[in-house]
């Protein structure tokens, strides 16, 4: 009996052991079972939650890109109201006459400027420069530029003042599209510059009853300023073919220029040798009579054959006199009066006035100049040339005859003896 019951308490055992394990199979296969599921299943929401964001995320990108059209599209409105805002306040403001008035300045811009291209084509072909052209400030910045080239070259510019540039000559070119305009201006070396003057004769007292004035061949006299001094006698022909800038004369051609003043008659005139003058001008003896010659502005210079007294009239209501001697007198007028002479008029009005620089040279004879027994012979010599009816012979006319008389009594004293 015990051994049975031990045996079954055995099998009991193994029965109860059996059980329990398959229990625990079975639990850990449902334990499997379930987290196998929830693991696909936690996949699949993974998957869902994955697809979701997703979505959010281009709905979210799709309404950023919205928000930055709209914000381009209220900058749009934003920039299309301040320009109607702008546009309405003009209206406002620019009424018809307005606009009209505006339109008709354009339209006169627009005409100036045909005008200005126009005249500047027809002043080309005239070799000259247009006024209208150039405004005041471009004038003379283009002035002051021509001074700064002249002194970088070390030449003298030969304008003045700005509106030299519309006298001077220019030239132009055509291209087919442009047109270039070339203005020739005058520049010289200070050295080939010559200071002009005019010969004025005016007699010098000679006798009683005749006088003596200088006639040199040529009227013109041109001198350097610089030394050594270069001179040139020059005509009125040969001014023909100068070109002139105001009282400038351009001139080609007249190089040759002399190194002796004492060469010629100007010269010695010029240099106040009046000795050797004689001898190389063409001394004019004529009869003593009343010469003027006006000087600058108002001023006179009178060669009086008497003395006597002038009497001066001015519109203005005043009157004056003059006492004038015997010879040269030099005296003024004043503006708008009038002086009366033996044979002249003389008028000072303003008008009237030389604006040239006149160099005045007095010249008086010596002495020595004409002896006694020339002054004898010419006067013998000028009175046979009077009855003979030659009123106005020269120094050299009378010397030469005197000399021929001279010759004769010697011979005559050489025939008796």
């Amino acid at each position: 009996m015990t051994a049975m019951t031990g045996q079954d308490d055995d099998q009991d055992e193994d029965v109860t052991l059996h059980d329990y394990r398959s229990k625990r199979f079975a639990a850990f296969l449902l334990k499997g079972l379930f987290g196998t599921f929830m693991g696909l299943y936690n996949r699949h929401q993974f998957k869902e939650f994955k697809k979701e964001f997703n979505t959010v995320v281009q709905r979210q990108n799709r309404l950023l890109v919205v928000t930055a059209l709209h914000s381009q599209h209220i900058a749009n409105l934003q920039t299309d109201f301040s320009y109607m805002r702008e546009f309405a306040s003009a209206l406002s403001l620019a009424t018809p006459v307005l606009v009209l008035v505006r339109l008709r300045e354009i339209e006169l811009h627009i005409e100036n400027d045909l005008n200005r291209i126009s005249d500047a084509i027809t002043q080309a072909q005239l070799h000259r420069l247009s006024p209208l052209l150039l405004n005041a400030t471009q004038l003379q910045h283009l002035f002051s530029s021509l001074q700064s080239k002249a002194s970088r070259m070390g030449t003298q510019l030969l304008l003045e003042q700005p509106s030299d540039l519309f006298q001077i000559e220019t030239s132009f070119a055509f291209d087919g599209t442009d047109v270039t305009l070339v203005v020739h201006v005058p520049m010289v070396d200070q050295r080939a510059l010559l200071h002009l003057y005019r010969f004025l004769p005016f007699p010098l007292s000679f006798s009683d009853t005749h006088s003596l004035t200088p006639r040199p061949r040529k009227a013109l006299f041109a001198i350097s300023s610089n030394e050594p001094r270069l001179s040139l006698e020059l005509s009125e022909a040969d001014l023909e073919g100068c070109y002139r800038v105001n009282s400038v004369y351009l001139c080609e051609r007249l190089g040759v220029l002399s190194r002796r003043l004492d060469q010629t008659c100007m010269g010695a005139l010029y240099d106040q040798k009046f000795k050797l003058a004689l001898g190389l001008c063409n001394m004019d003896v004529t009869p003593a009579t009343e010469r003027v010659v006006q000087l600058n502005k108002n001023w006179f210079l009178i060669y009086s054959i008497k003395a006597f007294t002038a009497l001066m009239s001015c519109r203005n209501g005043t009157s004056g006199e003059f006492h004038l001697k015997v010879g040269v007198n030099r005296i003024p007028l004043s503006a708008s009066c009038r002086l009366s002479l033996q044979d002249h008029i003389l008028f000072a009005d303003t008008a009237l006035q030389v604006n040239s620089r006149i160099q005045e040279v007095q010249w008086e004879l010596e002495d020595d100049d004409f002896s006694l027994k020339e002054f004898a012979e010419t006067q013998e010599i000028l009175d046979s040339a009077e009855e003979a009816g030659a009123l106005s012979p020269t120094l050299a006319d009378v010397r030469a005859q005197s000399a021929q008389s001279t010759l004769a009594i010697g011979c005559s004293f050489c025939y008796v003896a």
